[in-house]
């Protein structure tokens, strides 16, 4: 029997009639109207249902660094525990995941890596979470000038930005 050449030529112009996927910068999987700004200094996620701390760049009483807002872990644990805004007073230091999940890495680095209408004043510098290290003296943050993460000593200082 002889074989037709329609159906590989019908393949072919299937294939190539197909749209490519541009390249660039992934897509965002969540939508722009994601954070919502709340009074009292607060942004609600709608997407996680988390609150947060909208200003994380003024003074944390108790920390080592009142002025730049640096603390050690413990001081920063300290500052989010005894922290009331907006009328609520259960205020903790983030997880890792909680805090990785308001990065935006359609940010260029050096520049901070969070929707900066949301979080204005936000400095590109590392923030303290409350997961810990492999090492018993060390814990993680998240650095907010490329969006990564490292384990730093606990007595060392970082930013903190608080949620509930």
């Amino acid at each position: 029997m002889k074989r037709s050449p329609i159906l590989p030529w019908m393949i072919t112009l299937v294939l190539v009639s197909l749209p490519l996927r541009p390249l660039g910068a992934a897509p965002r999987c969540f939508p722009n109207t994601r954070f919502v700004v709340l009074s009292g200094g607060m942004v609600r996620d709608t997407l996680t249902s988390l609150v947060w701390q909208q200003d994380a760049s003024g003074p944390r009483i108790g920390c080592t660094d009142t002025d730049l807002g640096s603390c050690t872990l413990a001081e920063a644990q300290n500052y989010c525990s005894g922290l009331t805004l907006g009328g609520y007073s259960d205020w903790r230091v983030p997880t890792v995941k909680e805090l990785l999940s308001i990065v935006d890495h359609t940010k260029a680095h050096p520049a901070p890596t969070i929707d900066e209408v949301v979080f204005p004043n936000t400095p590109p510098v590392t923030f303290w979470t409350s997961s810990p290290s492999s090492n018993t003296y060390q814990a993680l943050y998240v650095y907010f000038a490329t969006g990564g993460t490292e384990d730093r000593n606990v007595t060392s200082t970082s930013n903190v930005r608080c949620v509930r």
